[in-house]
């Protein structure tokens, strides 16, 4: 099939309208969260900006501006496709670096944002109970559960991922040297090799 039966190819043209579908409807969610940062500015100027800074403070602008400037990348991978006419590998280095944004900004956000609110809302109920030591030592506890939940998951799940991405590579590895060393070639094995270890990363 060449290039031009394939673009007039029904697959092709409903990929194609997929992807724009795609592209608007993250747009619009974006474009709302513009819209409640403009609603908003006024009150956070009001009690932010022009009272004292503290840790509150700096955790609220944190959690509000990561995300305002975290999507501008964002937006501009979906509306300018790091690929131009002169690559038109999707290996380009550029499309690496594009989808690892999303996931470095999440674990950004919740290492400095998940890891400070969690301490603060625990002073702030001990605070309200008058400094009851029952109160710090529930809200601590409970605190330190979640902390002690989320260690464990993400433990499992990266557990999960070495070990598929070894027996994949290693049994890949074993099946690619049999079949080089009787002469023979083999792209599904290839094909294996390379998906084992891109998931991984």
């Amino acid at each position: 099939m060449d290039g031009k039966s394939l673009a007039a190819h029904p697959f092709v043209f409903n990929v194609i309208d997929q992807i724009f579908t795609l592209q608007y409807v993250c747009l619009a969610s974006i474009m709302i969260l513009y819209y409640d940062h403009v609603l908003t500015l006024p009150s956070e100027v009001k009690h932010i900006w022009q009272q004292k800074f503290s840790l509150v403070s700096l955790i609220f602008v944190l959690n509000r501006y990561l995300a305002f400037f975290g999507y501008v990348p964002i937006m501009f991978f979906f509306f300018n496709s790091p690929l131009d006419d002169t690559s038109d590998s999707v290996h380009d280095p550029r499309c690496l670096s594009y989808s690892r944004f999303p996931g470095a900004l999440y674990c950004i956000s919740q290492i400095l944002i998940g890891g400070m609110i969690p301490p603060i809302l625990i002073i702030r109920v001990y605070a309200l109970y008058y400094r009851e030591i029952w109160v710090l030592v529930l809200t601590g506890m409970l605190g330190l559960s979640t902390v002690a939940t989320s260690i464990v998951s993400w433990s499992l799940t990266m557990t999960f991922d070495i070990t598929i991405t070894i027996l994949t590579l290693f049994r890949t590895f074993q099946m690619y040297r049999a079949h080089k060393s009787g002469g023979m070639q083999s792209d599904i094995i290839k094909l294996f090799l390379r998906d084992g270890s891109l998931y991984f990363r």
